[in-house]
């Protein structure tokens, strides 16, 4: 799993990016010239201040990435999680993951 590192590559991603959001979170992508993918995931102590509940989102929505890897465009995906995203089961998570996932995708096949 390779992951967006720095704060210049985050900027990048918002920069040029795509974003596309529900209700529980909002999404970016920006394409990429490493032919890779990769990930970069916000959750915000202002949103839940207990880590361990943040730390546990995280570890769901890459494990969720890691499974999908394979069948997503090649550029940078950047999740950030909205204080709605934490009331969610792993269940309800995968199918918000997966719709904007659909977004995002449709909307690269037009650019």
């Amino acid at each position: 799993l390779v992951g967006i590192a720095t704060t210049r590559q985050y900027q990048h991603v918002y920069k040029h990016g795509y974003r596309c959001r529900n209700r529980e979170l909002i999404s970016y992508f920006a394409a990429n010239d490493t032919f890779s993918c990769r990930l970069g995931v916000i959750t915000s102590k202002k949103q839940m201040s207990k880590a361990v509940y943040r730390n546990q989102l995280k570890r769901r929505i890459k494990e969720w990435y890691r499974i999908h890897q394979q069948s997503l465009p090649f550029g940078d995906f950047v999740i950030i999680a909205t204080h709605q995203a934490y009331k969610l089961d792993s269940k309800e998570l995968r199918a918000c993951l997966d719709g904007l996932i659909q977004k995002l995708v449709k909307h690269c096949k037009y650019c």
